[in-house]
């Protein structure tokens, strides 16, 4: 067979496996970053991200990835993949609609099957509470949060004494007939077991036989003195049957498995006291309330430490009501505050406990999302930036975090640029790492190894991501039986000279015509030699093959890098 058979096979096969030929580079973006600017919960922000494909063929975008903030999603797409074509672009509208009111900075992460890894757009958005009564929990967390609830629901505060709360509570606030439940006459019914009364007159009418009707203190009144402003503190007080009211007395709130006493669906076991479903959340916001708006106040802050996680729970499995809500305007109508957890349940995911002093707890975390770092076939071309993998480490946690260390097993591959020193990623962000095929080295393909660093993360100290790479991107097969003899090339790789070494095999085909083919089977050199040295100065950089045909008719093939 000759050269040129053999070039020309190549090529083919080159043309075959090109059609899949991608990679990220291939990708551009139109920003780095997002802006959203300041967001309230109430109306969403979109702003649109181009992708643009540079190179000659289709690049699927395969998946979307977001990272949590504070235990909510802002941001968002409602496609999650789409398909580049060549030389064409996909418009991304993302979304962002925050439930905090804080400054939100993470990461989104398109992967995509260019073997070149996932792209990073850097999101940033500012949180803010429609609802102004909350200005000043902006940006704040665990206790300075809680401080900062505290000395707002106490701002503006009427204290109304406990016979004018019962009389709105029992007449307009509660009233089905005042409430927006539009009852034809008033209407009370116990929060515990779903009894009504109908048609009372007044107060003392629903508390008197026959309807006996009682007012509930969530926070049960003997822990506080039945002093003001506790006692008569409308975010905690509701109307109830007297005698399930009884049955409560001091218990805390909890499940009780095993009831002595059960109506409505509320139960009890003369220990604990579980409310109605209907009942959970609002129940659960009006403790956690409390515990809040008294908590530099006299009263006995840890009846709530062993409810406190129960409690949490009814307030996200039963969410405020759009009655519940009526009642949070109707009582800042009269007593001039509100309980923030009825506008914004979120809230106590930014605060630890609300019995001792609040804190942030400490995450570290980075997120890979690639697993493997997949090359696939590269380009002939070496140094071309389209060959570059770039590695991208998120930081997920609410921490700094410190990778170092950075190796790689195979010398078939290198780093680009330097990863002497330790990086820091902060939190919200990203690093690329960059990586390339080593072209100064011919090692058999498929190459394998694994790229190894350290973090400061306890859990993770050190990371092991496997790295492969199949071949070139031509289809040629640089590890196939060479046709005919084989030359021994010196240096190699080289970047002025190469020689033919000087053993018996290479010097007996006297003088020679030496051809040299790029990795595309075009010839690219051509001269005759005795030497067996070749002036290979005005090559780029990349892999070369060379066909050396000798006097005696002998032909003989090798390659070599040119670096």
């Amino acid at each position: 067979m000759t050269f040129k058979t053999i070039t020309t096979s190549l090529l083919a096969s080159f043309c075959t496996v090109f059609s899949f030929y991608a990679d990220a580079q291939c990708l551009q973006l139109s920003s780095s970053q997002l802006s959203f600017g300041v967001v309230t919960e109430t109306q969403a922000q979109t702003l649109n991200l181009t992708v643009s494909n540079t190179c000659s063929s289709p690049i699927d975008i395969t998946s979307i990835k977001f990272y949590s903030v504070v235990q909510s999603m802002p941001f968002s797409v409602s496609n999650t993949s789409y398909t580049i074509p060549a030389g064409g672009s996909v418009v991304i509208p993302v979304t962002f609609l925050p439930i905090h009111n804080i400054l939100h900075n993470t990461e989104m992460v398109l992967t995509n099957n260019s073997n070149r890894g996932v792209l990073s757009i850097d999101l940033v958005g500012q949180g803010r509470y429609s609802n102004t009564y909350y200005g000043t929990t902006e940006n704040l967390f665990a206790e300075d949060l809680k401080n900062a609830l505290t000395a707002r629901l106490a701002l503006g505060y009427n204290q109304l004494g406990y016979n004018a709360a019962r009389d709105a509570m029992f007449m307009t606030i509660d009233n089905r007939r005042t409430n927006g439940q539009l009852a034809t006459i008033n209407t009370l019914e116990c929060i515990y077991t779903g009894r009504l009364i109908t048609g009372y007159t007044s107060r003392t009418v629903a508390q008197n036989a026959p309807n006996n009707f009682n007012t509930e203190h969530t926070w049960p009144q003997s822990l506080f003195g039945s002093s003001d402003p506790m006692v008569s503190d409308l975010n905690h007080l509701f109307p109830t049957d007297a005698n399930a009211n009884n049955v409560r007395g001091n218990d805390p709130f909890g499940m009780v498995a095993t009831p002595t006493w059960t109506e409505g669906g509320s139960k009890s076991n003369g220990t604990v006291f579980e409310t109605r479903n209907q009942q959970k959340g609002q129940t659960a916001r009006a403790m956690l309330y409390f515990g809040v708006r008294y908590k530099n106040a006299s009263i006995t802050l840890g009846f709530l430490t062993g409810q406190e996680a129960i409690l949490r729970q009814w307030s996200k499995q039963y969410p405020p009501t759009a009655i519940d809500k009526r009642r949070n305007n109707d009582v800042q109508a009269v007593q001039g505050n509100r309980n923030p957890f009825i506008d914004y349940p979120q809230l106590l995911d930014r605060i630890s406990n609300l019995t001792s002093v609040a804190s942030v707890a400490s995450v570290l975390s980075i997120n890979l999302p690639d697993t493997l770092i997949n090359f696939g076939a590269i380009s002939p071309t070496f140094g071309n930036v389209n060959d570059i993998y770039s590695y991208v480490m998120v930081n997920n946690g609410n921490q700094p975090i410190q990778v170092d260390n950075f190796a790689i097993s195979n010398n078939g591959f290198r780093f680009v640029g330097n990863t002497n020193t330790p990086t820091v990623i902060n939190a919200g962000e990203k690093y690329t790492l960059k990586l390339e095929y080593n072209p100064m080295t011919l090692l058999p393909f498929p190459l394998a190894a694994n790229l190894t660093f350290s973090t400061n993360i306890a859990t993770r100290p050190n990371i092991v991501v496997p790295i492969v790479l199949n071949n070139i991107s031509t289809g040629i097969d640089l590890n196939a039986k060479k046709y005919g003899k084989t030359l021994t090339i010196y240096p190699n790789p080289a970047s002025v000279w190469i020689r033919l070494a000087g053993d018996n095999q290479n010097t007996n085909l006297g003088v020679r015509t030496i051809e040299v083919s790029d990795i595309w089977g075009q010839l690219v050199l051509k001269n005759l030699t005795d030497t067996g040295q070749i002036d290979i100065s005005t090559l780029q950089r990349g892999i070369y093959f060379l066909k050396v045909s000798g006097e005696n008719h002998e032909i003989r093939f090798g390659k070599f890098v040119k670096q």
